[in-house]
């Protein structure tokens, strides 16, 4: 799951394209070029367009990934998924 730190509703983020779809939206939001994001992060523009078209998946970093999405002001959870019937 992944919210913005203002607390806006919690968007689902289940693939690769879902992460990059929404720290590119962020992004834009801050009026950052992708240049300013990957000089803020420490990569390549070039990293920024695969991570926010969702493409070169094998070699996304995660820890880039998260830095990414703290520099945007996103937060990330991870949360275990309800077992079959909802039952805890």
């Amino acid at each position: 799951m992944v919210r913005t730190a203002k607390g806006v509703s919690p968007v689902w983020a289940f693939r690769p394209s879902d992460w990059g779809n929404l720290a590119r939206d962020q992004r834009v939001r801050l009026g950052w070029s992708q240049a300013d994001l990957a000089a803020r992060a420490g990569t390549t523009r070039q990293w920024v367009n695969r991570f926010e078209s969702g493409a070169g998946t094998a070699s996304a970093r995660l820890d880039l990934a998260l830095r990414v999405m703290d520099l945007l002001g996103l937060i990330v959870e991870v949360r275990p998924e309800p077992p079959p019937g909802g039952a805890r």
